[in-house]
């Protein structure tokens, strides 16, 4: 190739070439071999341009690095949506204890009906003994009458002793009727008495048992907006850095379009001992090498052509904007690392929170399900709470 822009048709086109080797091709159809100063001159533009060009290609790589850094917060997403799967089924427990609560007050119902039936058969079981005690009564008093009646005769010997029985007879026969009411009354007045107070009892219980799980609600919906205000927040923070580092990636490609060298050039980038090794790189040796690379390009361009100065020229241009664009891509990146470790710090608090109070709602709910058992939410990985949690 070089042959041949050398030697091409065209003398006006045509002029000296030099190869990496060294070798010179010049118009006058004469080549030897490299030694001469000018040479050497032009083959070290082209190593600090092949040198610029691996820095490029660095450059790219660091870029990919940073996009891997970024990863992590699409998991920060996906924990997002596991919590809110979390609320939900702490929700739909709560509801699941409400309907249990109905069916319990149901069967305490149901208890409270047999205990007033328990009485009932306990009074009539009383109501039939005096009944009884009452028909033998009559039936003594009948059997008196009838004495009285075959005994006339001694009517007037008997009259009084008997008339005296059957008046004491009368009156017991009184006293037994009204102990009859009596109970009755009685019985009816304390079986009311205890239903009402069998009533408010369960009624204070329920209002209770209602200000317990209101209460509750009240935590878990605190909880959850108290989540969703610090889901949104990092949302917002994760798009203000994607909008960053959109825009970093497009003035990268933008330098990548402007400089088709740095394609070339990638493949060097952060090589130890390379041209592009950016981490043993410093501002201040950069602008040391800078101010004598422009002291030996205006010592050489008296001897340079126009087409090697002009490549020249480009070169120091691309070499100090390769140079700012690192230092602004390190400063983006140590800032997206501060904010990445912020949130993932924030995530495993809000995390560990989260964690210890739906562990504390779930156990009060479970014992007042089950009330001698116990149960728990434990670490799968007590090193680790991402890896997941489990009933204990």
């Amino acid at each position: 190739m070089l042959f041949q822009i050398t030697y091409q048709p065209n003398k006006r086109q045509a002029f000296p070439t030099v190869t990496v080797e060294g070798d010179v091709f010049q118009t006058g159809g004469v080549m030897a071999g490299g030694g001469s100063g000018h040479v050497k001159e032009t083959l070290l533009l082209w190593k600090n341009f092949k040198r610029c060009s691996q820095m490029s290609q660095e450059l790219e790589e660091r870029a990919r690095q940073i996009d891997f850094y970024l990863q992590p917060m699409e998991q920060t997403v996906q924990r997002r949506t596991q919590v809110t799967r979390e609320l939900r089924l702490a929700q739909n427990e709560l509801h699941n204890i409400e309907q249990l609560m109905a069916t319990s007050s149901a069967g305490s119902e149901m208890a409270r009906a047999q205990q007033l039936e328990e009485r009932r058969r306990d009074c009539t079981k009383r109501k039939e003994e005096v009944e009884a005690e009452k028909g033998k009564v009559l039936a003594e008093v009948q059997q008196l009458e009838a004495d009285v009646y075959e005994l006339e005769h001694n009517r007037d010997k008997l009259e009084a002793s008997l008339k005296k029985e059957v008046k004491v007879l009368r009156q017991r026969l009184k006293s037994l009727e009204a102990s009859v009411n009596t109970l009755q009354k009685k019985a009816k007045v304390e079986d009311v008495r205890k239903e009402i107070e069998l009533c408010l009892s369960e009624a204070a219980q329920s209002d209770k048992k209602l200000g317990e799980l209101t209460g509750k609600l009240k935590k878990l919906q605190k909880n959850k907006d108290h989540l969703l205000l610090t889901l949104k927040k990092h949302q917002h923070l994760m798009n203000d850095r994607e909008k960053n580092i959109g825009a970093a990636r497009q003035e990268m490609e933008a330098l990548q379009r402007a400089n088709d060298w740095l394609h070339a050039e990638e493949r060097k980038f952060n090589q130890p001992g390379s041209a592009y090794d950016f981490r043993q790189l410093r501002p201040e040796t950069a602008r040391q090498r800078l101010q004598a690379l422009q002291v030996e390009v205006q010592r050489l361009q008296k001897s340079v052509n126009s087409a090697a100065a002009t490549l020249l020229e480009k070169t120091e241009k691309d070499l100090l904007a390769l140079v700012e664009r690192k230092t602004q891509v390190e400063n983006d990146k140590a800032k997206i690392e501060a904010v990445i470790s912020e949130l993932d710090i924030k995530k495993r608090q809000s995390l560990e929170t989260t964690w210890l109070q739906v562990n504390e709602n779930f156990t009060g709910i479970f014992e007042q399900l089950l009330p001698n058992a116990q149960a728990k939410l434990a670490q799968v990985n007590p090193r680790d709470l991402m890896d997941g949690l489990e009933m204990r």
